[in-house]
């Protein structure tokens, strides 16, 4: 059953599918998913944070309220990291990691506009 989240209420984010890996994250974590402030405060300030809440109540209510806790293991320095301004991963100078590789890069034709 797909849940419709009203247009608008994530802001820039959208939820691809029915869930999100962050929902399945704090259902099996249980980080702040028993914090009712934290989410009222979340609608408004962080509403990405708040569907993925919500979403994790609709779809694991069974691993929130009987599951056993895990525990998520981060490597330091990280493996991967997001390729967004602002959420690379922590630990490592990405844009020293990068620069070397950019430059041994050839550059690409720029195609004619049809």
């Amino acid at each position: 059953m797909p849940v419709r989240i009203p247009r608008g209420f994530l802001g820039k984010h959208k939820l691809w599918g029915s869930d999100t890996d962050t929902a399945h994250w704090l259902a099996l974590t249980k980080t702040g998913i028993f914090n009712l402030p934290m989410f009222l405060r979340s609608l408004f300030a962080y509403r990405y944070w708040a569907a993925c809440v919500f979403l994790a109540w609709f779809f694991r209510w069974r691993q929130v309220l009987f599951g056993r806790r895990y525990t998520l293991w981060v490597p330091r320095p990280s493996v991967a990291t997001h390729m967004i301004a602002g959420d690379e991963a922590p630990g490592v100078d990405w844009r020293k990691e990068f620069d070397p590789k950019l430059a041994q890069m050839q550059p690409v034709a720029k195609l004619a506009a049809d």
